[in-house]
């Protein structure tokens, strides 16, 4: 999934834990996003990973970069999460199991995980954050793993005057070969995929758990014989994306 805010990131891990139970997430991100809700709303982008806590229980969501956050979040996070604040120190050590157990692996980013004098155009900035050339060896790193799943969100080009946030990220050729290598795994043909890709659907138009603006999920390749018309395929309803 590339775009929107960070919300969007709940359909698809549902989507992708209904398929891959055993499946851990990797979250590079300025905040924990683990509240239990942001003014009197459970379903927010300062909600999503506490929401993806819901679906996938401890010890299986392994936070990188993360600044900010209120005491609530941080105290959750000691006893379900695993956080690493600041940078993406025990990367490494966790891309290494990974691979060893090649559990499947979503990976998010929430751009805002950047410093904001290279990165200014998000919706909420916060100073300390890591520089592009960290954030690209991380994904590599990251990449090696069983990747299932990823998305990239909180680019907010309007907030940014110089235009430099939508200048650098994954604009360059070997940046593009690195989300190519994402998504080939994704779709069960990467070095470290063992599982092919979904081949049906797993939430239907008549699911309205999420809010309308963002029920709209990745979920599986273009059925044979059906034309992409936009981001997703009135015949199937509206709450369906494919790729491929």
């Amino acid at each position: 999934l590339l775009g929107g805010e960070h919300l969007v990131t709940l359909g698809a891990v549902r989507a992708a834990a209904h398929k891959y139970p055993a499946m851990h997430i990797i979250h590079f991100d300025a905040h924990a996003d683990l509240r239990q809700d942001y003014l009197g709303a459970e379903l927010s982008h300062a909600c999503v990973l506490r929401r993806c806590h819901d679906i996938l229980g401890d010890g299986r969501i392994h936070q990188f970069c993360i600044r900010s956050g209120d005491r609530e979040e941080f105290t959750f996070a000691k006893t379900h999460t695993e956080m690493h604040k600041f940078d993406f120190s025990g990367l490494e050590a966790l891309a290494a199991e990974l691979c060893r157990t090649q559990v499947p692996v979503y990976l998010t980013i929430d751009l805002d995980c950047l410093d904001p004098s290279c990165f200014p155009g998000t919706g909420t900035p916060e100073a300390g954050g890591v520089t592009f050339m960290q954030l690209l060896n991380a994904i590599l790193t990251v990449s090696k793993t069983n990747i299932i799943g990823a998305d990239v969100n909180e680019l907010a080009p309007m907030l940014d005057a110089s235009g430099v946030s939508t200048a650098m990220p994954f604009s360059r050729k070997d940046n593009k070969s690195i989300l190519s290598n994402l998504r080939r795994n994704a779709r069960g043909e990467g070095r470290f995929s063992t599982e092919k890709r979904t081949q049906t659907c797993i939430c239907s138009p008549k699911d309205r758990t999420l809010p309308e603006r963002h029920s709209r999920y990745l979920l599986c390749p273009p059925p044979k014989g059906v034309q992409r018309t936009g981001t997703h395929f009135p015949p199937q309803g509206p709450n369906t994306i494919y790729f491929s």
